[in-house]
């Protein structure tokens, strides 16, 4: 079974969610905290089930886990009141090698 290495790039984080992010705004005074995304391996192979943990997104918003070597989405995920989510999804099938999973965040609802 061909084996990925799973990577959550901050860099990617941030250009797709200012990319996809329409016009969040932070109640005023409120502390900025960048977007983190954290997988709970960094290496899987098709089908293995991954941990991803997210904090410092925009409260109770819609969104989606997006691996980049194919634009799939992984997982559907609404953020708590403080940001946050924890979900699990599926290594995907496809091509082994590195690739990266991001979270998409949407508007706040």
């Amino acid at each position: 079974m061909p084996t990925h290495r799973l990577v959550a790039p901050a860099a990617a984080l941030l250009l797709l969610l200012a990319a996809l992010t329409p016009l969040l705004t932070s109640p005023p005074g409120a502390a900025e905290e960048a977007p983190r995304l954290r997988l709970s391996s960094t290496a899987g192979t098709p089908g293995d089930r991954i941990t991803a943990t997210g904090a410092g997104f925009p409260p109770a918003a819609r969104g989606h886990l997006v691996w980049s070597a194919t634009g799939a989405r992984l997982a559907a995920l609404r953020t708590r009141a403080d940001g946050t989510f924890r979900l699990r999804f599926a290594v995907p099938e496809a091509a082994p090698g590195p690739a990266a999973v991001a979270a998409v965040v949407g508007e706040t609802t």
